[in-house]
């Protein structure tokens, strides 16, 4: 997935250990193979190529993905958008930015015009130049996947992390009743500026500068403009990975809006002055049953 990944366990014999992460590999490559727009004979990437011409058959499995993708994409009001990720290219030409309604789509294309097929399991993209990029979800999926890999195969205590972004904590630290991760600052990566406890739980962190492209406010179909992170701790690692990129780029409406429409365990967003000085938030803590 384009990402390091670290694996620890505990409490295993050596060679069931391998077995275990033999085991994830696997999974997170065949997710590659189907998932990754990177890869010319995956699933996704034929549905690009696609885009405009015909629809593409696909596995219950991807059908399943982009059925759950269109989902958030509602349910996070239109923020999660897996077209969003590749830019205005992924818009409608008659986008107009002032006559959007944040709660509505109708001006610009997005998740929504992505057609699916139940009946003959296709997917279809009817503008050509649209794209799907799944990497907003995928990493949720491999650890959501890579959690009941692991409770089947018996093991109970375990930590996961795609390049420290997307973590799963399994159980507990050897030393401790759960994982404590810490989320750096952005231009010190030895410097950490919040942490959280893991336990049976996931974290996902996303984040973007005025500089950085590569996540698209769907409203405008253009970089966000923000400078800072957004922390999510979830029961479910793939709605962790989806609010943590939703939540980056809505405003404060939309903000309150989203998260009640979900159960996260915590929101944590940390931005940026100019002097690159953070401000940390807590935008939700279940136990506090508080938003801010």
């Amino acid at each position: 997935m384009g990402t390091r990944l670290d694996v620890i366990f505990w409490g295993l014999e050596r060679l069931y250990a391998q077995n275990a992460f033999q085991a994830i590999l696997n999974e997170v490559h065949r997710l590659e193979s189907e998932l990754s727009q990177y890869d010319e004979q995956s699933t996704i990437a034929a549905i690009n190529r696609a885009a405009g011409m015909q629809p593409v058959q696909v596995s219950d499995e991807v059908f399943s993905v982009l059925s759950q993708c269109k989902h958030y994409y509602r349910q996070t009001s239109y923020m999660f958008d897996i077209t969003a990720t590749s830019g205005p290219a992924s818009y409608a030409n008659s986008f107009d930015a002032d006559s959007v309604s944040t709660d509505s789509p109708e001006n610009y294309a997005g998740a929504e015009a992505l057609e699916l097929n139940a009946q003959h399991t296709t997917a279809f993209l009817p503008q050509k130049g649209m794209r799907i990029d799944p990497g907003g979800i995928g990493k949720g999926i491999a650890l959501q996947n890579i959690k009941q890999i692991l409770l089947q195969n018996g093991v109970y205590n375990a930590f996961i992390s795609f390049g420290e972004s997307s973590i799963l904590g399994l159980g507990n630290h050897p030393y401790g009743d759960c994982w404590k991760v810490g989320v750096s600052l952005m231009d010190n990566s030895d410097q950490s500026v919040c942490s959280f406890e893991l336990r049976d739980a996931s974290l996902s962190t996303s984040g973007t500068d005025k500089s950085d492209g590569h996540i698209i406010d769907p409203h405008t179909g253009k970089p966000s403009g923000k400078t800072g992170t957004v922390s999510v701790v979830s029961e479910s690692p793939v709605e962790a990975e989806v609010l943590s990129t939703a939540l980056l780029v809505a405003g404060e409406e939309n903000r309150e809006r989203i998260l009640k429409r979900f159960n996260p365990e915590r929101v944590v967003e940390i931005t940026y002055a100019a002097d690159n000085s953070p401000a940390i938030y807590e935008r939700y803590n279940k136990t506090e049953t508080n938003i801010t």
